[in-house]
């Protein structure tokens, strides 16, 4: 197997953090990572902390410490809906839509959302939901094209944690453990039993 390289960037409102990591055999490299503050006063508004993140991010560049690349960012934690659901296995693809509308707050054409399924117990299904308005993703993705960053995914900052919690324990988690992740506007609270991944955002 060959070497394979990941880009990610996690986007806050005090800092952006990055990571680049290559993938040699079974083992996870990092290349390079950092923090890059961006200094916005805390009553700054949006258009203000997207100047310093965008000349943040092509400081980055220009420095050659963030590939441009197609990297996987993070979704603002105070923007991500996300719900931890127990349903049939049977008719899981067929009601997932329907079982998505009656957990989140707004229509689901206003959201990019997704699924995956963490567990089976007997005939159900463990599954998360993550979802973000489509407005806040396409803010971001102005924000990284500006930038001149290719963008390969966006991902939820508490489901990335759970999984780097499943990868270093072999895919599975035992005893149940918990990560508190404390940003400036929110707080992540991401918990692993096994394969199955609790999430809630403070």
């Amino acid at each position: 197997m060959g070497e394979k390289r990941a880009i990610g960037i996690d986007i806050g409102r005090e800092a952006l953090k990055y990571v680049v990591v290559t993938m040699q055999k079974n083992n996870v490299v990092v290349d390079t990572c950092g923090v890059r503050f961006l200094h916005v006063p805390a009553e700054a508004d949006t258009a203000a902390w997207r100047t310093a993140a965008t000349a943040a991010l092509k400081e980055l560049v220009a420095e050659k410490r963030i590939p441009t690349g197609a990297a996987v960012i993070t979704a603002p934690t105070a923007h991500t809906l996300i719900r931890a659901l127990k349903l049939p296995t049977a008719t899981l693809d067929k009601n997932l839509a329907d079982d998505a509308k009656q957990q989140l707050p707004f229509p689901l054409e206003t959201l990019d959302w997704s699924t995956i399924t963490v567990a089976t117990d007997g005939d159900q299904s463990h599954v998360s939901l993550v979802a973000v308005k489509k407005d806040v993703n396409a803010e971001l993705l102005a924000l990284m094209a500006d930038a001149g960053i290719d963008v390969a995914g966006i991902e939820s900052g508490a489901l990335a944690l759970g999984n780097v919690l499943l990868r270093a324990h072999g895919g599975s988690v035992t005893p149940a453990s918990a990560i508190l992740s404390i940003g400036a506007s929110a707080t992540n609270l991401t918990i692993v039993d096994g394969t199955k991944v609790w999430m809630r955002t403070l």
